[in-house]
């Protein structure tokens, strides 16, 4: 979306912007998962804003719903392609940073998933497709780090979401069996993969009381 468009439709329903959206990448409305679309905001948000301050095309929403839980060096590289760029002339760890800077915050819903795991004394792992030097600065950055004991990320493992090789090895990690672990997660490759990690539950958080929602 640009921004004269959306300074043209400012104050309408979010849904209705997202029609618009539809209609000018030639896709029905139906066609476009509006759960995942705006459970994906945040990121959205941040890789529109990053990609603007490094000169690249911005991510588009289809293409962020489409690709939520890939490895975030997967996503750069489509974003590069997309603004005529190879990959290797993009400053990832400047990018990365202003990224991580951008979106570095808590979303109070998860927290409190987080806290009563602590005070019950479960172990508790991390597993993001995300790299390990931006993950750990959004947890320390957040002040949550201390809560987990693993944290797994993008460099670890050969195939991201929705494999489940981040989920398997978060549960090794931890020592706990994939069948006594819960996961979870703010979008559907994740989803998939906690599945196909075989974990006794697969908790979709965007459905809590408190998770924060565009409607």
């Amino acid at each position: 979306m640009t921004a004269e468009l959306m300074v043209e439709l400012a104050g309408k329903p979010v849904h209705e912007l997202l029609d618009v959206v539809a209609e000018q990448s030639g896709k029905a409305s139906h066609q476009v998962d509006r759960l995942a679309f705006f459970d994906t905001k945040g990121r959205f948000y941040a890789w529109q804003h990053t990609c603007a301050v490094h000169g690249l095309t911005p991510m588009t929403a289809e293409l962020m719903v489409e690709l939520a839980g890939k490895p975030v060096h997967e996503l750069l590289d489509v974003v590069a392609e997309q603004s005529g760029k190879a990959s290797h002339q993009v400053d990832r760890l400047a990018f990365f940073d202003t990224k991580g800077r951008f979106y570095a915050q808590v979303i109070e819903a998860t927290l409190d998933i987080v806290r009563a795991g602590a005070a019950a004394g479960l172990p508790m792992a991390v597993a993001s497709g995300g790299s390990r030097a931006h993950v750990v600065q959004g947890l320390t950055e957040t002040g949550i780090l201390h809560y987990f004991q693993a944290v797994v990320c993008a460099e670890d493992v050969t195939n991201g979401k929705p494999a489940p090789d981040g989920f398997l090895l978060a549960a090794k990690k931890l020592g706990v069996a994939p069948e006594f672990c819960v996961g979870y997660e703010d979008a559907k490759l994740g989803m998939e993969a906690i599945a196909a990690a075989g974990f006794m539950a697969a908790v979709d958080v965007t459905v809590l009381p408190n998770y924060p929602h565009l409607v």
